[in-house]
């Protein structure tokens, strides 16, 4: 027990107070205790708390890191839910709209491959038409039987030519000087079947020669120059096929003598080309098809006419995409 006394004023009285320290230390213990109990139950609710604030943040950031793990592995369906803080849902979104691009993306190389597969097969079977092989061994037989020994051979020295440049062992950029090779041997078959009635001549900078391009892409606009522009009864009748570079654009050029065409069938014939579901001129067609894919919106086929003189049909291709195909496709096109 404690006693405290205290003496009141200037009197003589005198206060005595009297205190169990039992019953002192006991208040003072539950105080502690009571402060104990609520300072460790605010810990707990506080890491309980601070728990479940980490797990909204760090699963979606696991489910993140787990698409991103499966996505590096080639799975393509990597999209991940969006939940979780406002700045992880930011996050989430971009992962899924960017595994969104790279589909549209892969999507659109896909169907770009495929068409340009569907054009260069177009290309070899008009290459492969039975009728210009019949004509051709039909011209060949005739040859043998008139004994013009030297032509037959060089008929069939052409023929070979021609399709050994058609194959090109499976390549689909050449050197433009092969693809030159190649349109002399047609011409040199199509004067035989047609008996000298008209004459043609190549030209080519030398300068660029050795450029590689889409192979094949001449031969649709001789055919039309042969079938469709020249006059066959004119002895006089000629070809002239001219490639150049002039203004940043390599320019494959076939003009020919005859009868020439309006302007209202050349827009027509430009109107053909543009509309895929349009019927007619199929191998312009197929060339300004193929030009677009391999060398994009740059490049273009012009067509000029003289009514009763003249018909140019060009090729006209970005320079500096011819340079990017030699530098991509090396030996290996």
């Amino acid at each position: 027990m404690v006693v405290n006394i205290n003496t009141i004023g200037s009197t003589r009285w005198r206060i005595a107070t009297f205190q169990d320290i039992d019953a002192f230390e006991k208040g003072t213990t539950n105080a502690l205790y009571t402060a104990v109990s609520v300072i460790v139950i605010t810990m707990f609710i506080t890491i309980l708390v601070a728990y479940f604030v980490a797990r909204q943040i760090t699963n979606p950031l696991k489910k993140l890191n787990k698409a991103i793990v499966r996505f590096h592995h080639g799975n393509d369906d990597s999209k991940v839910a969006v939940e979780g803080q406002k700045e992880i849902t930011t996050v989430i979104t971009g992962f899924n709209g960017m595994i969104d691009r790279i589909h549209e993306l892969m999507n659109e190389v896909i169907k770009e491959q495929e068409g340009k597969r569907k054009t260069e097969i177009r290309a070899l079977q008009n290459q492969i038409n039975p009728h210009f092989l019949y004509n051709t061994l039909d011209c060949m037989i005739w040859l043998a039987e008139e004994n013009r020994n030297k032509d037959l051979v060089d008929t069939v020295g052409a023929l070979s030519t021609y399709f050994r440049v058609s194959l090109s062992k499976g390549k689909q950029f050449i050197p433009i000087f092969e693809e030159l090779q190649h349109i002399e041997s047609y011409l040199l078959i199509q004067r035989m079947r047609y008996n000298d009635r008209f004459v043609y001549k190549i030209e080519c900078t030398p300068e660029i020669a050795e450029l590689r391009i889409m192979k094949l892409i001449l031969q649709p606009l001789v055919e039309n120059a042969i079938y469709h522009g020249i006059d066959k009864d004119d002895p006089n009748s000629w070809i002239l096929i001219r490639v150049f570079e002039q203004d940043g654009y390599i320019k494959l050029m076939v003009t020919n003598s005859g009868y020439g065409i309006t302007q209202e069938k050349i827009e027509e014939i430009h109107h053909v080309m543009e509309d895929g579901n349009k019927k007619g001129s199929i191998g312009m067609k197929n060339v300004y098809r193929r030009i677009k894919l391999f060398y994009g919106e740059k490049a273009y086929i012009q067509i000029t006419s003289e009514l009763d003189e003249t018909t140019t049909v060009s090729i006209c291709i970005p320079r500096e995409k011819l340079e990017v195909k030699k530098l991509e496709q090396g030996d290996k096109t």
